[in-house]
């Protein structure tokens, strides 16, 4: 099967590098995302099947490919980290762009199952052409050491909610650690002496993570996706015992108090209840994080990507 792909997984995985040919783009501006989708649309007589990311120039491609469907391409559409708009007219018109670029697209992969419905219910799309495969750890060969420090961690920049993970850690005797370069999104949170925000590199933030004691993945409430799986997947690898508030979205890949804790989202008095379990209780912690670790580490990137291959193989056959 030959693949056009512009995700560049091939960077870290030997598989999806021996299967696919990788062309980067841009998916900023408008402009450049056009530039980028015609170019695609160019050279994609040249291969069987086309795996996208779910970006800007990557609907643009689908919508050409839709409306030139001579020489049309059959299109695996990757990364749909959607959210939904609250003004109507714009989810409206981004429904029915979907429903357009929907023709061309065979098959949808998602990194949590409860996305399947989520997505399909929201966009009016073929339920039956989702399908869920897991997603992976990025800790390949980077050298990084874990070791157990005194500060809770708590990283991202995007589908955050920072305001019930300070509530949770207020008037407690640790440290809590937030990585994030987006100083607008605490205005107008009070932020207790216990509670550090700092911006990190890449190499940093993960040296960060893996030294901590416990480290949260404090999700916003009510989001169309679930996010976060790199995050809790790269922590539960360092061993660290990782809480994540998405309790639907991360158990496909959490047993809730085994390799994982898992914990409503936008409940500060329960999310406090889970740290203080964890910290009042060591032993326990230690074992959560050991099984995390041992889950994490069959989140593999080349199985990740195998997975990927067998899925682009099976739809490029139909």
């Amino acid at each position: 099967m030959n693949i056009l792909t512009n995700h560049p997984g091939q960077i870290q995985s030997k598989t999806w590098d021996n299967f696919s040919t990788y062309v980067p783009v841009d998916r900023n501006d408008y402009f450049p995302s056009l530039k980028n989708a015609i170019r695609l649309h160019i050279i994609k007589h040249k291969y069987d099947i086309i795996v996208l990311g779910a970006g800007r120039s990557d609907i643009l491609f689908l919508l050409i490919n839709t409306l030139f469907f001579w020489g049309k391409r059959k299109c695996i559409v990757i990364d749909c980290l959607w959210y939904k708009s609250r003004n109507p007219l714009y989810h409206f018109i981004k429904k029915c762009i979907f429903k357009v670029a929907d023709f061309s697209v065979c098959k949808y992969v998602v990194w949590a199952s409860r996305e399947i419905v989520a997505y399909s219910s929201a966009y009016c799309l073929p339920r039956d052409k989702f399908t869920f495969i897991p997603y992976h750890h990025t800790i390949n060969d980077l050298g990084i050491k874990s070791n157990t420090g005194d500060y809770l961690f708590s990283g991202g920049n995007f589908g955050r909610d920072y305001l019930t993970l300070i509530e949770s850690v207020r008037g407690l005797p640790i440290k809590l650690l937030i990585a994030s370069n987006r100083p607008e999104i605490f205005e107008g949170i009070s932020i207790p002496e216990n509670v550090i925000i700092k911006g990190f590199s890449h190499k940093e933030y993960l040296d960060k993570m893996a030294g901590c004691y416990i480290n949260i993945v404090a999700l916003a409430p009510n989001l169309l996706h679930s996010g976060g799986q790199q995050t809790f997947l790269n922590s539960m690898y360092f061993g660290k015992p990782t809480i994540v508030l998405d309790p639907d979205g991360a158990s496909d890949y959490i047993i809730d108090g085994v390799d994982g804790l898992l914990v409503e989202p936008g409940n500060p008095k329960k999310l406090n209840a889970a740290i203080l379990y964890l910290l009042e209780n060591p032993e326990k912690a230690k074992s959560i994080g050991a099984r995390g670790r041992e889950k994490a580490l069959k989140h593999s990137t080349e199985a990740h990507f195998e997975k990927l291959v067998e899925i682009v193989n099976e739809a490029g056959q139909r």
